[in-house]
């Protein structure tokens, strides 16, 4: 608004606008069910200068007649729903219907047009935020489906980084107990949790100083033939440290404890290439002079808390996992829009400061709620409802909407997608129950017209 006013004060003959309004990407379908969901949460009284607007101009146009040859031409739905009464729950519901959608729905190819089978690449799990990929991840594998968590998600929470950052630790302070029972748990050993309890707390000395002899004769076979083996190991590891630079000790304990075959599975290149983004990552802290495996340990540590991508592979053959930050300016055929009831939002900071309507800075404490806490709240609305856009604008053919309801209630947290959608969609999330085996479709009628949506719910999945 304040570009185009700044360019018709230079030329008012002019016309500053022009709307870019037609959609080459999405089905007619879901064109004509995002300007029925914009549409409706669309404030037309609100005149604040970040508001959310769709107006006339801002709608797609959708001809009438080619959405119904394109609903003619594909019996397959456009839309659908998929309900669970735990995040787990959804995931797996989610899961069940991208695998039933790969080698069987049609989507258009994106180069020539042409209907084709649906590949995993054709497929994309979108998040307002960071939390519960995990959950979907591990159902997509369980499943064979290969998956790529791009851009920001979850490359410190991966198990072989968490598994390689916990051996490094605990080389670099074999006598501690609570490094040793990290490196114990982890994948290079594996030792049960029978076995950790039993043996503790003096970890560390059994490891490397070969304590507690009769404890150890009195754990599960299994148990005992891994430690006997891991003491033997750790012996040799330890006495490298700080010998041989901390990326080749790394190198060292992966291939003399064939890692490798921990990371087979759908997950393997994945695995692979984060494994070799954290030997770089190491690297360059060494070649920015010498550093002791402690201080490296110390700094990955650290890094741990901020939002490392995972290594970038070639996601040809996998579902992509991604923030919808991240998806901004990408596009697929299918895409599921998860966890629309979880928000971002946290306990309010005790003291705060922010800017009140007029500009004026306000301050507010504790419980009391100030105009510009409010202001604050109604920025971040319109702020959801801009990323809600993106995240319905990224499909090509498919949109799924999923999220958790339990006894007929779909709660939405602040800052959630869920937060700014339509309550009656809202209610059609959380009231399916009434999808049977014989019919599992649901209709949603807003006022612009009707769209159908295909519903999935976890038990129905799991029968």
């Amino acid at each position: 608004d304040e570009a185009a006013r700044f360019i018709a004060s230079l030329r008012p003959e002019g016309q500053p606008r022009r709307a870019l309004s037609v959609s080459f990407r999405s089905a007619p379908r879901l064109l004509a069910f995002v300007n029925d969901v914009f549409g409706a949460i669309a404030d037309d009284n609100e005149r604040r200068p970040y508001a959310f607007t769709y107006g006339d101009l801002d709608r797609f146009p959708v001809a009438i007649d080619e959405e119904l040859s394109s609903q003619s031409a594909a019996a397959e739905p456009a839309l659908g729903l998929v309900v669970g009464s735990t995040v787990r729950f959804a995931a797996e519901a989610v899961a069940d219907e991208i695998a039933g959608l790969l080698g069987e729905a049609t989507v258009r190819d994106k180069v020539t047009g042409i209907a084709r089978i649906a590949q995993p690449a054709d497929v994309a799990i979108l998040f307002r935020s960071r939390e519960s990929h995990r959950e979907f991840e591990a159902a997509l594998q369980r499943r064979g489906v290969q998956t790529y968590v791009y851009k920001g998600l979850g490359f410190f929470e991966t198990d072989e980084i968490q598994d390689a950052v916990a051996m490094l630790r605990y080389l670099a302070d074999p006598t501690s107990n609570l490094r040793a029972a990290a490196f114990l748990r982890s994948r290079f050993i594996r030792l049960s949790d029978e076995a950790v309890m039993r043996l503790a707390p003096d970890l560390a000395g059994t490891l490397l100083d070969g304590a507690q002899t009769d404890a150890i004769q009195a754990l599960a076979t299994e148990d005992r033939i891994v430690l006997t083996k891991a003491r033997a190991s750790v012996k040799r590891w330890a006495s490298l440290v700080d010998r041989v630079t901390p990326a080749e000790l790394l190198d060292d304990v992966l291939a003399e404890s064939a890692y490798h075959v921990e990371i087979r599975g759908v997950r393997r290149l994945q695995a692979r290439e984060n494994l070799k983004k954290l030997r770089g990552l190491i690297r360059r802290i060494q070649n920015r002079g010498w550093a002791t495996l402690a201080r490296i340990a110390d700094h990955l540590q650290r890094l741990a808390v901020g939002d490392e991508s995972n290594a970038t592979i070639d996601a040809v053959d996998a579902v992509s996992l991604m923030t919808v930050h991240a998806a901004k300016g990408l596009e697929f055929p299918v895409v599921f829009v998860v966890n629309i009831g979880r928000g971002t939002g946290g306990a309010r900071a005790p003291i705060r400061i922010a800017t009140s309507s007029d500009g004026s800075p306000a301050v507010a404490i504790a419980d009391f709620q100030s105009e510009a806490d409010e202001e604050t709240q109604t920025r971040e609305r319109e702020e959801t409802k801009r990323l809600l856009y993106v995240a319905l604008t990224r499909a090509r053919d498919r949109l799924y909407l999923s999220a958790t309801a339990q006894d007929g209630t779909c709660r939405t947290g602040r800052g959630s997608l869920g937060e700014v959608l339509p309550k009656s969609l809202i209610d059609l999330l959380a009231h399916t129950s009434r999808v049977t085996e014989s019919s599992r479709t649901v209709c949603w009628t807003p006022a612009g017209g009707a769209h159908t949506f295909l519903a999935r719910r976890h038990d129905l999945s799991a029968q």
